[in-house]
């Protein structure tokens, strides 16, 4: 269990109570009675001025940066060089006590899912810790560690990265025994600023993953065909997708690729065929990917959780069919620098072939608007969501497909209408 006073010891500090913490968080917003608040600085907020919320909802104490010279609102604050350092530095000495082993899964695309997938598999027969929604970056990924009871058979870590050097660091802290490396392929790497130029730089970072303590990794055959990835990988290992006997639950591509990634490691974990084919029937995708809901007889597909060009032309390939119209709502892709032309122009290209009339947010989407034009097919740009939320449901019909899809930041699934 972890405590104050286990804390303290780790980072040298005395005389601090003996008192069990519930929760380890950085958002004021999930503290509860015995929390351990991280006081992290962020672009738009720091938590420092979040330290009298958090004492009013519960927390025991805060980790703080040792030149805080404000008011302790009766916390017990540790006082530190650098939070996030600290942070770090914590999880890690957790992890040296724990008896899980580490499932480490990365890529550029689908690593979510198909943790969701292994999660739901495994939990029939292990005691799993997981991440809560995608908790795994360099400010999250800690807290999952911190917040696991440590005496689970698995421990399930999504790692993701915007810069070289951050897989390592998340890698140092919890080692994976095991490996799931997904797509990786054109995705939100190339933005202002980004330190990547190519894919095989992304491939290079992707592949830290891998270390000594791997013993066994399941690779996309896409991720496979970089040489960083074949030159970091020296431990056992399987390529995905592949064809399968198994009756599997989704007609969908993506979640296909995904759940044979999960079902490969699951088997070299221990789950028979058996167990695997008992559970499939009841596996469930994660929130706002490929949701189905129903408004007004009309058929909403929400895939608005995030958006890289590959998954914006598979969800255009996995539409239904509908009775009516198919009207793609699509909110651009960013971070994507140099490719971002081409690569809207490509997914523009991908969807004409798929829907009617095109719904577009973002500056980049005005290539794909001059395609569908140029195509004789109706499509529009709009400068805000409710400007776009507002057509959508003046033009949307009874019998209609909807899908709604982006990168997001544009809180598209803000827009899909409740059941």
């Amino acid at each position: 269990m972890l405590t104050l006073s286990k804390i303290a010891k780790w980072l040298g500090i005395k005389d601090v109570p003996h008192l069990p913490v519930s929760v380890c968080v950085q958002d004021s917003k999930q503290v509860v009675k015995g929390a351990l608040f991280f006081a992290l600085k962020g672009e738009r907020s720091n938590g420092l001025d979040f330290l009298e919320e958090v004492a009013l909802r519960g927390a025991f104490a805060a980790v703080v940066p040792k030149e805080y010279d404000g008011p302790d609102f009766s916390l017990t604050l540790f006082r530190v060089d650098d939070v996030l350092q600290t942070m770090h530095q914590l999880a890690k000495l957790a992890m040296q006590e724990y008896s899980c082993e580490v499932i480490g899964i990365t890529g550029s695309l689908g690593k979510t899912t198909t943790r969701h997938f292994l999660t739901q598999l495994l939990s029939e027969k292990f005691k799993v810790a997981y991440p809560p929604k995608n908790y795994n970056s360099q400010r999250t990924l800690p807290l999952v560690v911190l917040n696991a009871k440590g005496d689970e058979d698995f421990l399930i870590l999504e790692m993701a990265m915007d810069r070289p050097g951050q897989i390592s660091k998340l890698v140092d802290i919890a080692a994976p025994r095991y490996v799931i490396l997904s797509a990786i392929s054109l995705a939100h790497y190339f933005g202002e600023g980004s330190p990547f130029k190519t894919m095989d730089e992304v491939a290079r970072e992707k592949a830290c993953i891998f270390c000594d303590e791997t013993e066994y990794a399941v690779i996309h055959s896409d991720a496979a065909s970089f040489d960083a990835v074949r030159e970091a990988c020296s431990c056992d290992h399987i390529l995905y997708p592949y064809e399968s006997d198994l009756s599997l639950p989704f007609v969908e591509e993506q979640f296909k690729e995904c759940l044979m990634g999960a079902i490969k490691m699951a088997e070299y974990l221990g789950l028979s065929e058996e167990e695997i084919k008992r559970k499939l029937p009841s596996l469930t995708t994660f929130e706002r990917r490929f949701e189905t809901t129903q408004y007004r007889g009309i058929t909403f597909i929400n895939d608005s959780y995030n958006a890289s060009p590959k998954s914006c032309i598979a969800a255009f390939r996995n539409l239904p069919k509908a009775k009516g119209r198919r009207i793609g709502v699509f909110g651009a892709v960013w971070e994507l620098g140099e490719f971002t032309l081409a690569a809207h122009r490509s997914i523009a290209r991908e969807a004409l072939q798929y829907v009617d009339e095109l719904l577009c947010i973002g500056k980049p989407c005005e290539t794909m608007v001059d395609v569908f034009k140029g195509s004789g097919k109706k499509a529009e740009l709009f400068d805000s969501r409710e400007a776009l939320e507002k057509a959508m449901r003046e033009r949307a019909k009874e019998g209609d497909v909807v899908l709604v899809k982006g990168f997001s930041s544009h809180k598209l699934w803000e827009i899909v209408p409740k059941e």
